[in-house]
């Protein structure tokens, strides 16, 4: 259990074996991976009110396993190429909190340690699936195809050109 948890990002062996020892490897308690992250306090409080939904607190759960999510979160930002730094960086733009980004990361890391203490194996979303930058620069070459650049575009890290255009400073294309 260990092995499969130290696979995930920002979970090493000695914070694997806190979770385990907080959380138990049984899983049969909690019908899904978001009431164990209830449990844990990593959740989003529920506050509606005449079919608005408002901003509230997040439940209380375990403040020991909290705290090891939050601390896991940390380190899942940090993880270069990883589906939660990609994430973590459009929530902490859109919530414009840090904080509170860093508790939807420990959310969604709770929801997979449950899939993991369970019996799944552990499986990277990939980087590019959060990626907030990847939709401008589809944007973008799309554009450059309207302007007759022949580009070949695979991911934003890899972008061949074979024409080279000249833009002057307003935007306009000169031949």
């Amino acid at each position: 259990m260990i092995e499969e948890l130290d696979k995930i990002p920002g979970i090493d062996k000695i914070l694997a074996m806190g979770i385990i020892a907080e959380a138990t490897t049984n899983m049969s308690s909690f019908k899904d991976g978001r009431s164990f992250a209830a449990w844990a306090g990593v959740a989003s409080g529920n506050n509606e009110s005449a079919g608005k939904k408002k901003r509230s607190k997040t439940r209380k759960g375990n403040p020991h396993l909290r705290k090891l999510l939050i601390q896991a979160a940390n380190g899942a930002k940090q993880k270069r190429g990883s589906f939660y730094r990609s994430k973590y960086r459009k929530l902490s733009a859109r919530l414009g909190s840090a904080n509170k980004a860093k508790v939807a990361i420990a959310n969604r890391l709770a929801r997979s340690i449950y899939k993991v203490l369970g019996g799944e194996n552990y499986k990277d979303l990939g980087y590019m699936r959060g990626d907030p930058l990847e939709k401008q620069v589809e944007i973008l070459v799309r554009k450059l195809k309207k302007l007759g650049v022949d580009i070949k575009h695979e991911n934003h890290q890899m972008i061949v050109s074979t024409r080279k255009v000249k833009v002057d400073a307003t935007g306009i294309v000169l031949n």
